[in-house]
C-alpha cells in the first residue's frame, strides 16, 4: 500500500510539474509572437514615414528618379522659345496643347538609346500634349546626324553649355512636363521612355490640379 501511495504521489508531482512547464511555454510564445508582432507594425509605421516624408510630394506612389534635382516645381521654365536644328522657332507657351513634355538627351548617352522608341510611343498615346528633345552634342551637325539615323521626328533642339547652365540640368536622359504657361509642374529620370513618361504626366496632372 506504501509503494503504491508513493507512486500516486511521484505520478501527481510529475504532472504538476508538466503542467506548469506547459504554462510557461505557452506564456513565453505568446509574449514572444507579441513582440514579433510589434517590430513588424514598427517597421511599417517607419516605411510609411518615410514614404510620406519623400522630398517630392507625389500622390499614389509615383515616383521618379532624382526628382529633386534640376529646375524647381514650379518655376517658369527659362527656354521658352528655341530653334529648333531644322532652323523652325517654337515657343512654347504658344502651342495649342494641354502641356509640354521636355526630353533632356545626349548623342553620348548610351542610355538614351533605349528611351527614343519610347517617345514616339508616348506621342501615339498622348496626342494633346507636345514633346520636344534637347539634345546636348559638341555641334548642331552631331544633332543633325543623330536624328536622321534615329528618324526622330519631334523638334529637337541643340543643347549648348549656356542651356545646360540656365536649366540646371546635365543628367540624361531627364525630363520635365512644363504646362501651357510654361510653369514646371513634374520631372525626372525617364530610363524607361514610355513607362516612366507615363509617370511624369501623372505626377504632373495631379500637381496641377492640386494647385
Amino acid at each position: 500500500m506504501n509503494l503504491l501511495e508513493n507512486f500516486l504521489v511521484v505520478a501527481i508531482f510529475t504532472m504538476w510539474t508538466c503542467i506548469i512547464c506547459i504554462l510557461f511555454a505557452i506564456v513565453f510564445l505568446y509574449k514572444k509572437v507579441q513582440s514579433i508582432t510589434m517590430s513588424v507594425n514598427n517597421t511599417n509605421t517607419d516605411t510609411n514615414t518615410n514614404t510620406n516624408t519623400n522630398m517630392h510630394p507625389v500622390i499614389n506612389d509615383l515616383f521618379l528618379p532624382l526628382s529633386d534635382y534640376g529646375l524647381e516645381q514650379g518655376e517658369l521654365f527659362p527656354v521658352l522659345q528655341f530653334t529648333e536644328v531644322s532652323g523652325k522657332v517654337i515657343n512654347l507657351t504658344e502651342r495649342n496643347s494641354r502641356g509640354l513634355i521636355i526630353v533632356f538627351l545626349s548623342v553620348n548617352c548610351k542610355i538614351c538609346e533605349s528611351v527614343y522608341q519610347g517617345l514616339k510611343l508616348f506621342s501615339e498615346r498622348h496626342p494633346y500634349y507636345d514633346l520636344s528633345i534637347f539634345m546636348e552634342s559638341p555641334t548642331p551637325e552631331e544633332v543633325i546626324q543623330k536624328a536622321k539615323t534615329l528618324q526622330i521626328k519631334h523638334p529637337i533642339y541643340h543643347l549648348t553649355e549656356a542651356d545646360l547652365t540656365i536649366t540646371r540640368t546635365r543628367k540624361f536622359p531627364f525630363a520635365y512636363y512644363i504646362s501651357p504657361e510654361g510653369i514646371v509642374m513634374s520631372k525626372g529620370v525617364i530610363n524607361d521612355g514610355l513607362r516612366d513618361l507615363d509617370i511624369l504626366l501623372k505626377i504632373g496632372a495631379q500637381v496641377r490640379e492640386a494647385s
